[in-house]
């Protein structure tokens, strides 16, 4: 560091008196506006001491300090009153985080001295004297009367609180009625809800018989040959077997009807069909596709294992949408049984005017 700073403008002290009463003014009302200054007023006051100091290398500078909770901390320069001040037997030594300033009493008057990498700072100081304590109490007869002030604007504005009293016991009396109200209401509404949460209960019952007959239903289809070459039952079959699940979870449903019916929802999801021709919305392409173990798919093994079209190139046009929608919708992975693998190792995936099919 070059020079040691005592105030960040140097500008503000360019007259005698006016420096002083603008050092004190400035300081005095920071430490009256803390809440650590000392106990009483008087040891506030007697511990305030200012000074101005004038020296080629510092041009002029200020700085006041005073008593804080039993220790000196300097006040101005602007310091967060970080600044510590120790008392010497010829003056005071100044403490900061740049290094240590001294301010010695001789006999031709008060020396600030300091040393920086430059050398040695030199300035030739002046005491304030009682100007910071007479300073002081000027403000706080200005915080005294400001505090009288504002007491008789909070006597006015209680009375008038205490005239409004009536009122106020007639907007809370009605308030209580209004809450006794309420609670009648919620007693009923309660009832109420109990109604029909026991109906939600009957109705639930309900649905898990209907979910068992349809069980037994499902299970008497014949998988081997009716199931076997129609993409469309077996979709049907797997909703209804999902659907009985969700009636009544303690069904027990065969993973791969409940884990291939979700793939079929996400395919759906990103199956466009919006540029293709109306010959490419007729017709129906089977394509079969190899999966990863983390449930998403093989993009170069994706091919066409059968067609139902009115001509070639609808053909290929359904083909490539339905070869779009398995890739966009793989990057993120199918909801399937991921420790199930060898079960959807590969999967055969039908795109039709009915829909989507996983099998």
């Amino acid at each position: 560091m070059d020079r040691i700073e005592l105030s960040s403008s140097n500008d503000k002290w360019r007259d005698g008196m006016g420096r002083r009463l603008g050092i004190a003014t400035a300081i005095v009302a920071a430490a009256l506006g803390t809440t650590v200054v000392a106990d009483t007023l008087s040891e506030f006051k007697s511990s305030l001491t200012g000074f101005y100091c004038v020296g080629d290398e510092i041009g002029v500078e200020a700085f006041l300090f005073g008593e804080i909770s039993g220790e000196l901390r300097v006040f101005v320069p602007a310091s967060g009153l970080d600044i510590a001040v120790e008392e010497t037997s010829s003056g005071f030594r100044i403490v900061f985080a740049e290094g240590v300033a001294f301010l010695t009493e001789n006999d031709d008057g008060w020396l600030f001295h300091a040393s920086t990498e430059r050398g040695p700072i030199q300035a030739t100081c002046q005491h304030l004297g009682e100007v910071p304590a007479s300073i002081a109490d000027s403000i706080v007869t200005t915080f005294e009367e400001f505090s009288t002030s504002e007491i008789e604007s909070i006597e006015l504005r209680l009375n008038e609180a205490l005239n409004d009293r009536e009122q106020v016991q007639s907007q809370l009396k009605n308030s209580l009625e209004k809450i006794k109200s309420f609670e009648l209401e919620r007693d009923a509404t309660t009832k109420a809800l109990k109604l029909t949460i026991s109906d939600q209960e009957a109705t639930i019952a309900e649905a898990r018989q209907v979910a068992s007959r349809m069980k037994l239903i499902l299970d008497e289809i014949d998988e081997s040959e009716t199931l076997a070459g129609n993409a469309l039952l077996k979709s049907i079959r797997s909703k209804l077997l999902v659907l009985a699940m969700e009636l009544d979870p303690s069904i027990e449903v065969p993973i791969e009807f409940i884990g291939y019916q979700p793939v079929a929802s996400q395919l759906s999801m990103c199956w466009n069909v919006g540029s293709l021709s109306t010959d490419a919305l007729r017709t129906t392409v089977k394509l079969e596709v190899e999966m990863y173990s983390n449930t998403m798919p093989r993009p170069g093994t994706v091919h066409m294992i059968g067609s139902s079209g009115s001509n070639e190139s609808a053909t290929l046009q359904a083909f490539e949408a339905a070869r779009r929608a398995i890739i966009r919708c793989g990057v993120g992975g199918f909801d399937l049984p991921e420790d199930q693998y060898e079960r959807w190792e590969k999967l055969i995936v039908t795109f039709g005017p009915e829909g989507v099919f996983v099998e």
